[in-house]
């Protein structure tokens, strides 16, 4: 379809982090937007922390219907919100706002677009798997729950902070029926036990290291324990092929790099901003 002319009817949608100029949701939505023919507008806000209550309030003062959240403000935008919905509740971090005639309700698509990828990118399962979750953020708590909604049987979490860590240990335990349900340990970073990394099914990077000024870093340095047994993903898109990546290739391992999250959550959120189903192939074949 032909895309819509902006007019005083055309709505604003964005994404805020900071920084934002890596960002490639812009020309997924926006591509979105002009397959349908609906007279929206995805831009890229870069807010800085100590400017997210003004940038909050912004969105209610200029009608923005909805908006993408991504590092650093996952956590720390909750306060601004006035509602969570179950799946932000339970994860405690928020990546899309939608403002309902001024009310700003938070969402967590992050877990679900993972999985999206997984399932589309991948031949594997994670029923039964065991799991190596690399960081603590906001990106990993929302992973870690959709793993084990789909059936791990074993999360290690890695974090330089071993208190962030714990910290996510005790939020999915105090939420688990049955605590031993799922067996969850955690470890500073590059401190794991060389028999985890050797018997995990799949490692997954959720930190920015990788990306940006650390372009050309790992997180994890412990290559020789990985092998052809091993499914290492990362979530940054922008390198497409990350060091953590490369290490991993390089290893004999299967790898599954950041665009198909990115294309997964992206089309959840696209959804709860427009009322309007966009397929996942379309937001992944724009990146």
């Amino acid at each position: 379809m032909q895309r819509a002319a902006i007019s005083g009817e055309t709505q604003i949608c964005g994404v805020i982090g900071h920084p934002v100029r890596h960002t490639a949701s812009p020309m997924m939505h926006n591509t979105g937007y002009e397959k349908l023919g609906l007279n929206y507008r995805y831009m890229a806000f870069d807010v800085a922390p100590d400017q997210l209550g003004a940038a909050m309030a912004g969105i209610r003062a200029l009608g923005i219907v909805g908006l993408n959240v991504t590092i650093p403000h996952k956590e720390a935008v909750i306060p601004y919100l006035d509602e969570l919905d179950g799946s932000a509740k339970r994860v405690q971090a928020v990546n899309t706002i939608v403002n309902r005639n001024g009310r700003l309700i938070g969402y967590n698509t992050d877990g679900a677009g993972f999985i999206d990828a997984f399932q589309a990118e991948t031949t594997r399962t994670l029923q039964g798997k065991s799991v190596i979750l690399i960081g603590a953020g906001g990106a990993a708590k929302g992973i870690a729950w959709a793993l084990i909604d789909a059936g791990i049987a074993a999360l290690t979490i890695l974090n330089r902070s071993l208190e962030k860590a714990q910290d996510l240990q005790r939020q999915i335990q105090s939420q688990l029926a049955n605590a031993q349900e799922v067996p969850i340990t955690i470890f500073p970073l590059n401190q794991c036990p060389d028999a985890l990394i050797t018997a995990a099914d799949i490692l997954i990077n959720t930190t920015p290291i990788g990306m940006g000024d650390t372009q050309g870093q790992s997180p994890f340095s412990r290559w020789e324990l990985i092998t052809a047994h091993h499914l290492c993903c990362d979530i940054i898109y922008k390198p497409v092929m990350t060091a953590f990546l490369q290490a991993a290739q390089e290893k004999g391992a299967q790898i599954l790099g950041g665009a198909g999250m990115l294309a997964g959550q992206g089309r959840l959120s696209f959804e709860k901003f427009t009322g309007h189903h966009i397929d996942y192939a379309t937001f992944r074949n724009v990146l």
